[in-house]
């Protein structure tokens, strides 16, 4: 316990903390929850809230490998170690003052403030050069500062938040516990949540939106680069998620079929990453585009020369994709499904089990044009 708290406790004041203090980590953490918990692991926690171990322990600082001096941007509270091997040896420790200036001994101060650790390190050299002509120095990040963040819009615990300056923004959601969740009621059959993690905004201390995060791109899809590290004062804002009829959805050969929403920008490898890639079975040589009034359709051919442009194609909100898939020859039997069907293609069955109906849903059901009346069902005996 620091002297300022025993001072107070000594005086018999009563203080009622709203806010979780870890004195050890150096990190202020709000009060995690808010509503109803579930003792079931939630859809949240399934795709998010298991990001980190537990939310709240980011005052320990842990890097995922060494700190790339082209991207980290120094700020106050950063500290550098400035060695001087020539003329004599001497080693300092510099810390970036609140209005962004370093002084070194015998240099003097100068500011290096939102500049990259590659400039500063040259501007270190350029001054040292400057005050004493010849020499020889090294310069070192020693420790990344902590810096404040905020987080609000449709998450549990909004509010303002400590963080190392390697924190990136699941990080800062996960400080906060994580989007907000409408838990399964009786009429319900699974979670649903609130917030929107492909168009989250990081915004500027001026309140501008400086970057727009698609965070599923990065959970789902495994790229880094869509979930950025955070700058001093930045703000995360989860919006409400959007209307159900804006989603875009993926059925057939991929890994995690089914519907997500739709971001500004959305192009087809991105949507397949976030649908977890192609699956063993599927076919890449036909893909089914169709729009939500189904006035387009295209086919695409994942295998021709024309990948990168294929992969490149828009994606609007209220599309669809089917991937074709061969026979999955694992299961106990297959049977194609050809004509006027929205996926033709081959299809693993159950013996006994699987329907015909069934069948026809996975084939993403009837073309308008189909003559129901004239279906053939063929057994290869």
């Amino acid at each position: 316990m620091t002297t300022q708290f025993r001072s107070l406790f000594c005086h018999g004041l009563s203080i009622c903390l709203l806010a979780l203090i870890s004195l050890s980590g150096g990190f202020v953490s709000s009060s995690p929850v808010f509503g109803q918990q579930s003792q079931e692991e939630t859809e949240s926690d399934k795709i998010f809230g298991k990001y980190t171990s537990q939310s709240g322990r980011l005052g320990n600082l842990i890097f995922e490998g060494p700190v790339n001096p082209d991207e980290y941007v120094v700020g106050p509270g950063d500290r550098l170690t400035v060695t001087f091997w020539q003329p004599s040896y001497a080693e300092h420790l510099c810390i970036v003052s609140a209005e962004g200036d370093l002084a070194i001994p015998m240099v003097g101060a100068f500011s290096v403030a939102d500049l990259t650790l590659s400039q500063t390190k040259a501007r270190i050299f350029q001054e040292v050069a400057r005050a004493l002509k010849i020499g020889r120095v090294s310069v070192s990040l020693t420790q990344p500062r902590q810096f404040r963040i905020h987080v609000t819009g449709v998450v549990t615990a909004p509010g303002t938040y400590v963080v190392p300056a390697t924190a990136r923004v699941a990080d800062a959601i996960t400080l906060a516990s994580g989007p907000k969740v409408r838990y399964k009621g009786a009429s319900d059959t699974a979670d649903v949540i609130l917030a929107s993690l492909r168009r989250i905004e990081v915004r500027d201390p001026k309140g501008r939106c400086v970057r727009h995060v698609d965070l599923l791109l990065f959970l789902r899809g495994g790229k880094l680069e869509a979930n950025p590290v955070l700058r001093d004062g930045q703000t995360v804002y989860l919006p409400y998620a959007s209307n159900s009829r804006d989603q875009v959805g993926v059925y057939g050969g991929v890994r995690s079929p089914g519907l997500l929403e739709h971001a500004a920008d959305d192009r087809l490898g991105m949507v397949l990453d976030i649908a977890g890639g192609l699956s063993l079975q599927a076919d890449s040589s036909s893909l089914t585009v169709v729009s939500q009034d189904g006035s387009r359709r295209e086919i695409l051919n994942l295998r021709s020369g024309s990948v990168e442009s294929a992969l490149a194609r828009e994606i609007h909100a209220g599309d669809r994709i089917y991937v074709s898939e061969f026979p999955d020859t694992t299961h106990l039997g297959s049977v194609t499904v050809t004509g006027e069907v929205a996926r033709p293609g081959g299809y693993p069955i159950i013996t006994g089990q699987t329907t015909l109906r069934q069948l026809i849903e996975l084939a993403g059901g009837f073309q308008p044009a189909a003559a129901l009346n004239s279906a053939r069902l063929i057994r290869q005996e």
